[in-house]
């Protein structure tokens, strides 16, 4: 039910339909890692219910703490949502101690430390993410907006890439680019409303 929520909410879009088969999977196993952390990412990108998601985090890392997508997941949340970034920090961390080459892993805390200016140590973790992703194209899309955002010698190609990803459908629903955007500003990004736009047509419904 898990598994098919996740198909339900990801790919078919129906949010109504995937919450249910959440709630029907975590009847049946209330402690499941997995199930409890995908469900708590839909709360918070699809919901934006942030303490009920929080607390399904909390109930998939008691399972298996050592998991690499759920403490990134959840380092992004504490980032994004509760903007306590040493302890997010700590959970991306410990997501890339326990699985080096995960793709989602390198690729959130590349855009962690990009959002705080921390370009320099941000690059070997792109340049993995950009490795390991294997064909997801939601992730793709977020490493595109990055170079975009933060590396002007891509400008041009993140461009063409983004444009061809969004042609074909890919996003990233929910995600949080406001604190990248707020870098790049910083850093003179120009338009600033075009990394905006980029941004609205990738997280969007």
């Amino acid at each position: 039910n898990s598994n098919y929520a996740l198909f339900l909410s990801d790919i078919r879009k129906e949010y109504d339909k995937a919450e249910k088969h959440y709630k029907i999977a975590l009847e049946s196993e209330p402690n499941h890692a997995n199930a409890n952390s995908n469900y708590a990412l839909f709360l918070s990108d699809i919901r934006k219910e942030y303490d009920k998601a929080e607390k399904y985090y909390k109930i998939a890392l008691k399972s298996k703490p050592d998991d690499a997508d759920i403490n990134s997941n959840y380092a992004s949340f504490l980032s994004d949502i509760r903007k306590e970034y040493d302890k997010a920090e700590k959970y991306y961390k410990m997501a890339l101690k326990s699985k080096p080459d995960d793709a989602n892993a390198n690729s959130n805390y590349a855009g962690f430390l990009l959002s705080q200016g921390r370009k320099t140590q941000a690059d070997a973790y792109m340049e993995r993410a950009f490795t390991y992703f294997k064909g997801k194209k939601d992730l793709l899309v977020e490493l595109w907006f990055y170079r975009l955002a933060h590396y002007p010698t891509y400008r041009k190609e993140a461009e063409q890439q983004l444009k061809s990803l969004l042609d074909e459908g890919c996003r990233s629903i929910g995600w949080d680019f406001s604190a990248n955007i707020e870098q790049a500003q910083k850093d003179g990004f120009s338009p600033i409303a075009l990394l905006q736009q980029y941004a609205d047509k990738i997280t969007k419904k």
